[in-house]
Formats: structure tokens, sequence, C-alpha cells
């Protein structure tokens, strides 16, 4: 990974600091990522993805693994996505799901699992939606994110003039929550992608 980074910096043009900027991390901290004394969190590869405009599977040096049949693309579901603790990629994969290739080239996406029954009646815990990666909205998306430095969820996020809104479906569990400008920076809310899809296993 380490060759990978420097390389796109330095193809962008951009110093250390800027990138480290981005991630909320130090300057020294980053450069451990390059050198690959350091591994990225989860969070923190989806924003460099993002950032350079490549997939994680490019970051980390994988091929993509591309099916005979219709010529899909198999992108791998998170079961878990932190924002403090590093990744490891072969216990955080829980599986993977197929999309075209003619969705794939339009954009990076990665699939999430759901992981509790906030959302419902819309998801249902253990479904897998299909997102890309995206830090940032124009209105109102159903995405993934993060809440201060929890694991990440999914919200109906929709963004207000001095804040956003943050949505949860299933009023017994979850309390939708609209959070100030301020708030957003400082707890921070982080959105990590915008839901294409929803994929649920019939029993």
């Amino acid at each position: 990974m380490m060759n990978k980074l420097k390389e796109l910096r330095h193809a962008r043009g951009v110093p250390q600091q800027l990138v480290a900027d981005l991630l909320h991390v130090t300057k020294a901290t980053y450069s451990r990522y390059e050198n690959g004394q350091f591994e990225p969190t989860q969070a923190s590869l989806i924003q460099l993805a993002d950032y350079f405009h490549v997939t994680i599977d490019y970051l980390l040096g994988r091929k993509i693994i591309e099916t005979e049949i219709g010529k899909s693309t198999k992108i791998p579901i998170f079961h878990q996505i932190t924002s403090d603790i590093p990744i490891h990629v072969t216990t955080d994969i829980d599986g993977y799901e197929e999309i075209s290739r003619a969705t794939s080239i339009h954009g990076d996406y990665f699939a999430f699992r759901m992981p509790d029954n906030s959302m419902e009646p819309e998801l249902h815990q253990n479904d897998v939606v299909i997102a890309s990666h995206q830090n940032d909205i124009t209105a109102t998306d159903l995405c993934i994110v993060f809440i201060g430095h929890s694991n990440a969820t999914v919200r109906k996020v929709q963004k207000e003039k001095d804040g956003v809104l943050i949505i949860g479906y299933n009023f017994s569990s979850c309390v939708s929550h609209f959070y100030t400008s301020q708030e957003t920076r400082e707890l921070p809310i982080k959105i990590i992608g915008t839901v294409t899809e929803i994929r649920r296993k019939l029993k």
C-alpha cells in the first residue's frame, strides 16, 4: 500500500500534511502509513480511495474479482466499519456481493451489513446495502455515516442550512436528531457512502 499512497499523492502534487488533515491524523501518522509502519483504519481507507478516485482494492494492491457470467464485479461486504481501530482486511470482510461492471465503472462501491434494527421497516438487521463512496450529499440521502466515534451505521441524512438532521426510522430504538454545523464538526459526523441498493435474503 505504501507505494500506492506515495504514487497517488505525488501524482496529485499535494503534501503529506494536506492528506493528513483530510484524515484528521497528524502528519507523522500519515507518514507512517506511507512508510508501512502503521495501517490506516477502514474509515481512512474509504476517505483515501474517495480523495484519490481509486478503489480500496487498488490501495491494498488487490485485484478486483470478476465473474465470468455476466461480467459482474465482486465487492466486499463489511460487517463493521470503525473510525479508530486499524483495519485487518481478512477479518473485517463478511463475504462478497456482485454488482454489474456497468455500475462499477461509474464509481467506487462497497457493501455493508446492517448491524441493527434501527432502520426498520425499510432496513432489517443483517440486510446488505450497496453503497457508493461519498463524503457529502446535496440534499437528503440514505447514507452510511459515523456519528461521533461509534461504529458506522445507516441513517437518512438531511442537509439543512445550519446543520444536518440524522433520521432513524425505528423510533423505539433510534431517536432522530438535528446536529448544528458546529456539532457536526466537533463530534464529528462523517458520511462515508450513499446507499444505492438494498439486498435482503428471504427466509
